[in-house]
């Protein structure tokens, strides 16, 4: 039962849940913008009526007529029967860990729901149209959308059923970070554009991060925003196709860096990390240091134009659609394993492939496919550049390099890849019309040697025995400390985290007789590569 009060101890709402402080209700919202400061007045006298929302939406309703401030629920299970509303700016909505439990049980399926609908179109009949929902935070409780449980969920004209853990609408400077989001029908989370009009930012100064995203519908979608931070989060358990994690979704993106996170579809066939065909070449997006694992047959990564993409493990397939000569695709220090078929189809101009890693691919198809596939006709900014490609197929008929039978390949550079594929550089399973391409420095019958040690105890050194230089990914465990030992005795610290951390794939470059040191109370799995 809600017991809701304020900082004096004065009733909100009262243990049978009726609400008691005209502050309470919806009477007015001080929206603060930067600049220009608007009263929307709005809402009726809600006092003796019963909440709908254990208490939270008229403790949120308090602190924004007061002027903002923080709202802090307690452990324990609250029902939620309606969507609670965030109407003004400079507030702090934090519970009290995943012993905080927001469970969505509406008295009509068929209802629309949003566990927390941020800011505002229209409030009114006054529309809203700039971005004027400032400051506000979400953080540390769990956040469950019982779809499973709920049957007739309102759906859209497609189809798609409408339940939603946290909308956005015209916001800046917002944090959601350490929510376990639990079984929604829908987005997690969703950032749509409020506005049709192109070069117009709907959202700015976004960072989601320390989020666990479990059996989510989709889990973000993010649409016309810019300075977007999205780190450190946990995907598991996702719900089959046409589903995905992070949906980079419309016009008008901007500085947007995706880091450190950990998705595991579990073998599904839904998405990854996509960026739809059909949106605008985005500037400056960063997918970095991610681990993206178990999507099937749907891409685990799909990216196009000014996307820089470095230092991932990407199991599963991946596409890169091209861009400009300004806004290229750059994928660069990636290890791209276990594929069902290709590993990476470039789709497009002005892509860059650079000191990859393709490793046991094709292994639903007997080794028959490329690692890296020419899916469209290409004519010009395209490069492929020291990559190495380890076939591991029990029948090593696939190769490094192809194209489908009807493409035109034309003008590609490629330089220094290596591999263990034989001959098989320009011939196999797809005919292939390559065309005024470089090529400088490549060798498919180059054998690479060098094979994954042991982790070696915590603060003991291990030195590079090969006589190649190697890359080694490191990700999980709770390490404290990496130091690398160059081979002329100096000694650099690569990471360092006083509390322990757990590693997303982070790549260190060992050159021969340089040695790695790594101190932990839970061993990180590490894996070696040529470099």
């Amino acid at each position: 039962q809600p017991m809701v009060v304020n900082r004096y101890g004065d009733w909100i709402v009262d243990p049978y849940g009726t609400i008691q402080n005209p502050a309470a209700c919806p009477q007015q919202a001080w929206i603060q913008p930067s600049s220009n400061p608007i009263n929307f007045t709005y809402g009726t006298n809600c006092v003796g009526q019963k909440t709908q929302t254990a208490g939270i939406q008229e403790a949120i309703n308090y602190v924004l007529n007061n002027g903002g401030g923080k709202v802090l629920i307690r452990p324990g299970t609250y029902k939620i029967q309606t969507s609670i509303l965030v109407v003004g700016s400079n507030i702090e909505i934090t519970g009290s860990g995943y012993s905080t439990r927001l469970v969505l049980e509406p008295p009509n399926p068929d209802n629309n729901i949003i566990m927390f609908y941020v800011g505002a179109l229209y409030l009114n009949g006054q529309q809203v149209n700039s971005i004027t929902f400032e400051n506000i935070k979400i953080r540390n409780m769990f956040i469950d959308g019982n779809s499973r449980n709920l049957t007739g969920l309102y759906t859209e004209s497609n189809g798609a059923p409408v339940q939603i853990g946290i909308d956005l609408v015209w916001t800046k400077n917002v944090e959601i970070s350490g929510i376990y989001f639990y079984d929604t029908a829908r987005e997690a989370i969703w950032v749509p554009a409020s506005t049709s009009g192109l070069g117009v930012y709907s959202h700015e100064d976004i960072f989601i991060h320390d989020n666990v995203f479990d059996h989510t519908g989709y889990g973000i979608t993010l649409e016309q925003s810019r300075h977007v931070v999205i780190a450190n989060n946990i995907v598991k358990n996702v719900v089959p196709y046409p589903s995905y994690w992070l949906s980079l979704n419309y016009l008008s993106l901007h500085s947007i860096a995706v880091v450190g996170n950990v998705l595991d579809a579990g073998g599904t066939t839904s998405q990854g990390i996509i960026e739809p065909a059909q949106i605008s070449d985005p500037q400056y997006v960063v997918i970095a240091n991610n681990v993206i694992k178990g999507y099937g047959t749907g891409p685990s990564l799909f990216v196009g134009g000014g996307t820089y993409v470095v230092g991932n493990i990407i199991s599963g397939s991946a596409m890169a659609y091209g861009g400009n000569a300004s806004q290229p695709t750059v994928l660069e220090d990636n290890i791209f394993e276990l594929s069902p078929a290709v590993a990476l189809a470039v789709q497009g101009n002005y892509v860059t492939v650079k000191d990859n890693v393709f490793v046991n691919n094709n292994i639903s198809n007997s080794g028959t496919y490329p690692d890296i596939s020419f899916t469209a006709n290409i004519s010009q900014g395209v490069y492929i550049i020291r990559n190495i490609f380890l076939d591991t197929q029990s029948t090593p008929t696939s190769y490094g390099i192809g194209a489908l039978s009807n493409v035109t390949v034309s003008g590609v550079t490629f330089i220094g890849n290596k591999g263990n594929l034989g001959s098989r550089w320009n011939g196999g399973y797809f005919p292939q019309n390559f065309s005024n391409c470089v090529y400088i420095d490549n060798d498919f019958d180059y054998l690479v040697v060098a094979s994954t040690p042991a982790v070696p105890s915590s603060g003991s050194a291990l030195t590079n025995p090969f006589n190649t230089s190697v890359r080694v990914y490191l990700y999980g465990g709770t390490v404290t400390q990496v130091q690398i030992t160059k081979w002329y005795g100096t000694t650099y610290t690569v990471f360092s985290n006083s509390s322990g951390a757990s590693l997303p794939g982070i790549p260190v470059y060992l050159d021969p007789g340089d040695s790695i040191t790594i101190t932990y109370s839970s061993a990180p799995t590490w894996v070696w590569v040529p470099a």
